[in-house]
This record gives structure tokens, sequence and C-alpha cells, in this order.
């Protein structure tokens, strides 16, 4: 059913700021893909556009989806843990950041540092997004109208997999 509504958004309401954005997307998601070293699937519409890889060593997938609630277009970032985190507790924006900033005061930052400010302004969802978010052991990310800016997904993903390290790190 999310396909079919999907497809009739594409057909006859893709206004021209919608394919601008579209455009936008389709031009930066490759360029994003290469720089994390993940492979770009484009599909026939931007929610068939898939960014897939290992970064790091965990498992990534970004790509889009129709949200029937909020009608529109969101963009998931999803880091896959590989079991390294609980799968008992889903944690909200703001949980998961204590839980990172307890793990870095008890057993000390990575080697690769820490989250910058900015990266966990993208995480509690203050950079046009919804936020990131522990779900089912994974962590997973979502903005809102879609994600046009390869600079955006790259530090969004390289900020989730460095906060899936620390967390893992801390287990």
């Amino acid at each position: 059913m999310t396909k079919f509504l999907s497809w009739l958004a594409n057909l006859f309401v893709l206004s021209p700021f919608l394919r601008e954005k579209q455009k936008a997307m389709r031009q930066s998601w490759p360029l994003a893909a290469a720089h994390l070293d993940l492979v770009f699937s484009p599909g026939r519409n931007l929610y068939d556009d898939k960014i897939t890889g290992i970064l790091d060593g965990y498992p990534v997938a970004i790509y889009n989806e129709f949200d029937l609630d909020v009608q529109k277009l969101v963009t998931l970032i999803r880091v896959f843990s590989e079991g390294v985190l609980s799968t008992s507790k889903n944690l909200s924006r703001k949980e998961l950041l204590a839980q990172y900033d307890k793990s870095v005061e008890t057993c000390g930052a990575l080697s690769d540092g820490m989250l910058s400010e900015d990266q966990r302004a993208w995480f509690l969802g203050h950079r046009r997004g919804i936020g990131t978010e522990r779900v089912e052991g994974d962590l997973v990310y979502r903005q809102l109208y879609g994600m046009d800016e390869a600079e955006e997904i790259i530090l969004v993903a390289k900020a989730m997999v460095l906060t899936v390290r620390q967390l893992a790190w801390k287990n």
C-alpha cells in the first residue's frame, strides 16, 4: 500500500519544489555513497533509491519511505549493530545520547573522537530531522523531506557508526 501511495505522490503531486528536491537527492546520494565507500542503487523513483554496504565494520542502509502519518518523504539511515547493542529496550533521542555520554565518561572516548555538537544536534532532530533512536538494537535516523546534501548524509552516517562503536566498546 505504501509503495502505491508513493507512486501516486510522484505521479500527481510532484510540485516544482519537489522536482528540485528530487534532482538534488539524485545528485548527492551517489556522492555520499562514494565518499563512504558504500553502494548507491538508484530506483525507479526516490522511494526505491538505496545506499547500502559496510561502514567501519557495521552494515548500513540509507533509504527513503513515505510516512503516512506526516504525509512526507522521510529519509532513514539505519546502522545495524550486529547484536552488540541490546534489543531489550528502544531508546529515544535523548536517552541514546545520555547512554553515549555515560559510555564516554565510564570508558573514555574511542580514538576516533567524540560526537561533535553538530552531530548531536542532528541526533536530537534539530536539523530538519526527527532524530536518531535505538530501535530493536539498531540505530535509526529519520529526517523529514529527505536528505539532499551529501555532506549531511556523510556526517550523520559516520556519527551513527561512531555511536554504535562507542556503545559496543562499553558492553
